[in-house]
């Protein structure tokens, strides 16, 4: 078996880790079996692959950097509870031996994969070891975030930073080797089950932050130790710095719309109530419920036993100064049984955007 094809099992076996997580559901025997897994997996491709070394001789500095970064990001997040405040968690010894020690493992597998994939100077290696470890890392390492709430975006900010630390973690694999990766990851993955008071930073702000750290570290890193390029034409230039502008106003934009921060929000759907309409894995862009007047015809969002519904108004009756809305979605036979109240209600259809909603589906489906 040529290396190559060496290479391609070990990112088939990567690759399945991650789904067999997701159907795990107890979540102590996932994060163990998964670090066993993954750890053994580690094993046998340090063991049929050589590993090419081209580590910087500068590695051990950059780990001392990057740890370094990494204490300073969690000082900032719990200096930001002064800010936003505090809730106070109960700190389980249990939990260094179920969460703590498996994630730690889990860091270190991931790491040590990359490092050995990366190192056999192959673009398209390289190319889907780094697809499969943003995938890795929302389906082991940020499951919990998933699990707690499994909307679109819950997913989206951890898919987001997920994606930009792991062009950090890429490029210091490939020049300075797998160690500054462990430290970092390590440092920001383990406080929490050791710090008491956790700071309630809003989720769109903290994913924005995410976000923004790795491209930081990996901007001073890099022009810390690497020459600097030809100056590019300035045409050029400012055509890259207005592309990069417009995709980070795009993604925070996006980010806090999906979070809920401001006027409107995005829900995906996902039910068949509504198919013609709305269908399964369209995302609906509403505007948040403040007493507007709603009419007949209107598509809203109301909540009932703990759900979100998306169905049309059939019919508004008034009664005591109360409004009744009879609601049935439009694909199905007959209106759905009893009304809603401006209480239940949480908002009126604006917009519908197709198909972007079938990731966070597609992970529900997954789940179940």
């Amino acid at each position: 078996m040529s290396r190559y094809q060496r290479c391609t099992v070990i990112l088939i076996l990567y690759g399945c880790i991650p789904l067999l997580a997701v159907f795990l559901s107890n979540a102590t025997w996932r994060n163990i079996i998964t670090s066993l897994l993954l750890c053994a997996l580690s094993a046998l491709a340090c063991r049929v692959i050589k590993r090419r070394c081209n580590r910087d001789m500068r590695h051990g500095q950059v780990a001392v950097l990057m740890t370094a970064f990494a204490v300073i990001a969690v000082v900032l997040y719990l200096f930001s509870g002064v800010i936003f405040g505090f809730s106070r968690v109960v700190l389980l010894a249990s939990l260094v031996f179920v969460d703590v020690i498996p994630f730690a493992a889990i860091i270190i597998s991931c790491e040590i994969l990359r490092s050995v994939l990366i190192s056999q100077n192959s673009r398209g290696i390289t190319v889907w070891s780094y697809v499969l470890s943003v995938f890795a890392d929302v389906f082991i390492l940020s499951r919990s975030a998933i699990d707690t709430d499994f909307a679109l975006h819950s997913l989206i900010a951890v898919i987001f930073p997920a994606v930009f630390a792991n062009l950090l973690y890429h490029y210091v694999s490939s020049k300075y080797g797998a160690l500054p990766n462990i430290l970092y990851r390590i440092i920001l993955t383990a406080y929490p089950y050791f710090v008491p008071l956790h700071p309630q930073m809003p989720e769109a702000l903290l994913a924005v932050a995410r976000m923004i750290l790795p491209i930081f570290v990996l901007s001073f890193i890099y022009k810390l130790y690497q020459k600097r390029r030809r100056e590019a034409p300035k045409k050029r230039s400012r055509l890259r710095t207005m592309i990069s502008a417009a995709t980070l106003v795009m993604s925070l934009a996006f980010i806090m719309l999906v979070s809920g921060v401001g006027r409107y929000k995005l829900l995906v759907i996902g039910s068949e109530s509504m198919s013609g309409v709305m269908d399964k894995g369209d995302a609906v862009v509403y505007e948040k419920y403040t007493d507007q007047t709603i009419r007949e015809g209107q598509i809203i969002l109301f909540e009932r036993d703990g759900i979100i519904i998306v169905h049309r108004v059939l019919k508004i009756e008034t009664l005591n100064g109360k409004n009744r809305y009879y609601t049935k979605g439009d694909a199905n036979d007959a209106a759905d049984v009893g009304y809603v109240t401006d209480e239940r209600i949480v908002g009126i259809s604006a917009i519908t955007l197709k198909y972007i909603g079938y990731p966070a589906v597609w992970a529900r489906d997954l789940q179940f």
